[in-house]
């Protein structure tokens, strides 16, 4: 059995404005458990235990 908790695999979302992005994520999704877990240029992934987001 999978001991993934999340009901999710992953999510991509776009922007035009990727440093308003970032800053708007990095302050939103703490409240819900997530932080960084992988920076590429041009995307960053979050979740809880693996990038869901």
């Amino acid at each position: 059995m999978d001991n993934n908790p999340s009901i999710l695999s992953h999510v991509s979302i776009g922007t035009n404005d990727f440093e308003r992005a970032i800053a708007f994520y990095d302050a939103v999704l703490p409240t819900l458990g997530c932080k960084r877990f992988m920076e590429h240029p041009g995307a960053i992934a979050y979740g809880k235990q693996y990038p869901e987001f």
